[in-house]
């Protein structure tokens, strides 16, 4: 993560799914004294970043999700917050969870938004990393992003191997798109594995745009 903020000369970070503020406070430890810009639907936990936050001149936040469309969503809350999502369990994330076997703490209705709709109103010019965590829902956040991609430098987003939930977009799919779009990989970090250890069930993925480097593929020269 420090070295593509550092790399790619990153001037600000998107925090799709910022939860509690684990990234927020991952990033200033790391050094990283850019704008970082936190979207979270969740009432209780958006008022809770607002309060650990609020003293934080580079920070700002927006209580709404993102995703491919423009309206409303429930979202299904559980006692580990962190595994909240619009998505319903698998039964393979209920064996291997114990969260998601549980009983919901609630279903809250929240809004949601396109990043294309609130790109210019939220997002200062500069070069801009896109880290999303989402719980299945990552995939949508970049189909509601078609132009504003186009002004992405990096992506760090979840990428399912064993799906947790249902309808989670398969790793291919992730890959396929995020090629598309013009990126490549830059790292794969495991967040989770099976039981027995031998299976990754989720990884972080950094993806680099690839025409942010010159023709040899050394150094980094911004993008028209």
């Amino acid at each position: 993560l420090l070295r593509v903020i550092e790399g790619l000369a990153i001037d600000t970070v998107l925090d799709v799914g910022a939860n509690t503020g684990q990234t927020v406070v991952e990033l200033r430890e790391l050094g990283f004294s850019g704008s970082i810009i936190s979207f979270e639907p969740t009432q209780l936990l958006f008022a809770g970043l607002v309060e650990r936050f609020a003293s934080d001149p580079a920070w700002t936040g927006h209580r709404i999700a993102l995703g491919d469309h423009v309206g409303e969503m429930t979202l299904h809350r559980y006692e580990m917050e962190d595994m909240n999502s619009f998505l319903a369990p698998t039964e393979f994330g209920s064996q291997r969870f114990r969260s998601l076997a549980a009983p919901l703490i609630a279903d809250e209705t929240v809004p949601i938004t396109r990043l294309d709709e609130v790109w210019a109103d939220f997002v200062p010019p500069g070069r801009t990393l896109l880290k999303i965590d989402t719980q299945g829902y990552d995939l949508e956040v970049i189909k509601g992003a078609a132009q504003s991609m186009e002004s992405v430098d990096a992506v760090l987003t979840e990428v399912p191997v064993n799906h947790i939930y249902d309808g989670m977009p398969n790793v291919v799919e992730v890959f396929s798109k995020m090629e598309k779009l013009g990126f490549q990989l830059s790292g794969i970090f495991p967040i989770s594995r099976d039981l027995a250890g031998l299976r990754m069930i989720e990884g972080n993925c950094m993806f680099v745009r690839t025409d942010a480097f010159d023709s040899e593929g050394a150094d980094y020269v911004g993008r028209n």
